[in-house]
């Protein structure tokens, strides 16, 4: 710690818990952002006895939490690439014709069909949808709007 800051706490020692406060909040934000947290949703506390080994099994948890979710995400991910390609032989159409966005011939129409069919069937975001069909995220918005006023 500084020499003048030494100083300064202790000619007035009321100040020495607000700082402490500050110090480790700037700890316990790096710690959380190192772990791959939010802020919002960590929870930091004691760091001594029981309470530290509670705050490392919720923090175990949330991580277990989010590796079941990411599976689960890249299982639908694989499934709805399945699903693109399917829709692309159906139609006779090449795959890496679709993804390249290209808008010749009857690819908007596959395209389109595609589309409906990731985010009815599947429910996913825009954005993955528009990367498995190669278009943008506000092109997928403006197909499904199309689809919608039909």
């Amino acid at each position: 710690m500084p020499i003048p800051l030494r100083l300064l706490l202790a000619a007035q020692p009321q100040l020495l818990a607000p700082l402490l406060q500050v110090i480790h909040r700037v700890i316990a934000g790096f710690l959380v952002k190192r772990a791959g947290f939010k802020l919002s949703r960590a929870d930091t506390g004691a760091c001594f006895g029981s309470a530290a080994n509670l705050n490392i099994h919720l923090l175990e948890k949330e991580a277990d939490d989010r590796t079941v979710r990411q599976a689960a995400l890249r299982k639908i991910k694989r499934h709805a690439e399945r699903v693109v390609a399917e829709g692309c032989k159906k139609n006779g159409v090449w795959l890496t014709e679709l993804r390249n966005g290209s808008r010749r011939g009857k690819l908007p129409e596959v395209r389109a069909q595609i589309v409906k069919g990731l985010v009815e069937g599947f429910g996913l975001a825009l954005a993955e949808v528009a990367r498995q069909v190669g278009i943008s995220t506000s092109g997928v918005a403006k197909i499904l709007t199309r689809s919608l006023s039909e």
